[in-house]
């Protein structure tokens, strides 16, 4: 196995060479030492090292404890090729001003389902929490699906029957372009025999705080590339994208069954806890929001302010539900549902059901926030109409308080 001199090195350009003509595996004078070939690209432990035991049951602690394992070393070998193939990094000397952000390696035994050693995955990551706003980063963005997005698309696909399909992207935060010039000290285990080489990073690393960002905007362009547009979607356009989630049919009983019955229609129910909270006297407002038989949103919250009577406190669980009411519509309508009739928003109060009714500033309710009438507005616009339900009947019950046992 050949060497590379630092004269040699001196008289290439540092952006021409590759990170393994650059560098050498070390480990220190008190530990074992690692050597890397050139032409082959593979960490190649020399010593004793290769006589230690290959079966490891638990990921190492810390680096000198990863060197007496070749199958840690070989993981961490496979991890900086991935990196250099997908063209992650250049190796440059260092520019002055520059800091570099700082590197971690995570270290993960993964398990067949027989519980069986898989494999010995290492993970190289970039310490975001080092990176400067305005200098290592411009902007962030965490492009993550809302579950009741996500519901509402199942529901959908059950009720007109369409097959999906779930995918994933292998690495995908590696996959964006950076923008910005950022820097990274060279991974442990490596030197350069160069003087003040760093890592110019030229896509996203996991760690990055722009690296969620940079795959979005790949993901964006290759998705628009096919033909998936976020508005007017045609079958054309379903066809070529890609399925997000993949519903798996099996015996109804184990989570929220989804049903392939009843119409292109919302329904919600809401209620209230008028002062259940003992110590601050707020109420628990609930809401629970149904597209054809498949319920899609949910969700329980302790007011911020005290309600003067429990009709107020159903009035103000009224008004949150009506705004999840006016997104889920507009949400169905990108989707291509059309002729969405008013809503019909279930209320077990028939004193709160007078109040929406109600234009009139009463004594109960001139108190009550403007935006809380929001409700009223969209009774008179139809986008909602209330109807009455029994309490035996309140499907929000369970968001507010504890059931019976009946």
């Amino acid at each position: 196995m050949s060497d590379i001199s630092p004269n040699s090195v001196s008289q290439q350009s540092a952006s021409s060479l590759s990170f393994n003509d650059l560098c050498h595996a070390v480990i220190g004078a008190e530990s074992p030492a690692l050597v890397t070939s050139p032409s082959s690209s593979v960490l190649v432990p020399v010593g004793h090292v290769i006589r230690k035991s290959s079966r490891v049951s638990k990921p190492p602690l810390c680096y000198n404890d990863v060197v007496k394992h070749p199958l840690w070393v070989n993981a961490m070998q496979e991890e900086i090729q991935a990196l250099e193939l997908n063209n992650t990094w250049c190796v440059v000397p260092f520019p002055p001003g520059k800091v570099p952000i700082r590197y971690k390696w995570l270290y993960k035994v993964k398990f067949q389902s027989n519980g069986e050693v898989e494999r010995y995955k290492a993970r190289l990551v970039a310490k975001g929490y080092n990176q400067r706003e305005g200098v290592d980063f411009v902007e962030t963005f965490s492009p993550v699906a809302k579950l009741v997005t996500i519901r509402t698309v199942l529901a959908l696909a059950s009720l007109q029957h369409w097959s999906l399909f779930q995918m994933d992207v292998y690495n995908s935060f590696l996959q964006g372009n950076l923008l910005e010039e950022v820097y990274m000290q060279l991974p442990q285990g490596f030197y350069s025999q160069g003087e003040n080489m760093v890592c110019r990073l030229q896509k996203s690393i996991y760690g990055l705080k722009q690296a969620s960002r940079q795959w979005s905007m790949r993901l964006t362009e290759a998705l628009a590339t096919a033909g998936y547009f976020m508005q007017q979607p045609k079958r054309s356009h379903l066809e070529a994208a890609l399925r997000v989630v993949k519903y798996i049919k099996k015996k109804p009983g184990q989570g929220i069954l989804l049903s392939s019955a009843g119409q292109y229609q919302l329904s919600a129910f809401c209620d209230a806890d008028w002062a259940a909270c003992l110590m601050t006297k707020r109420s628990v407002t609930g809401f629970c929001v149904k597209l054809g038989n498949s319920l899609i949103s949910w969700k329980s919250k302790k007011k911020n302010t005290i309600a003067r009577s429990s009709a107020e406190a159903e009035y103000r669980g009224m008004a949150m539900v009506a705004t999840e009411i006016v997104w889920l519509k507009g949400l169905l309508v990108k989707l291509g549902v059309k002729d969405l009739q008013p809503t019909k928003l279930y209320c077990d109060s028939k004193a709160t059901l007078q109040i929406t009714a109600s234009p009139v500033f009463h004594e109960r309710t001139k108190h009550i926030e403007i935006d809380c009438h929001f409700i009223r507005e969209k009774i008179q616009e139809g986008v909602i109409c209330t109807e009455y339900v029994s309490s035996a009947n309140q499907l929000a019950n369970i968001l507010t308080k504890a059931l019976g046992t009946q």
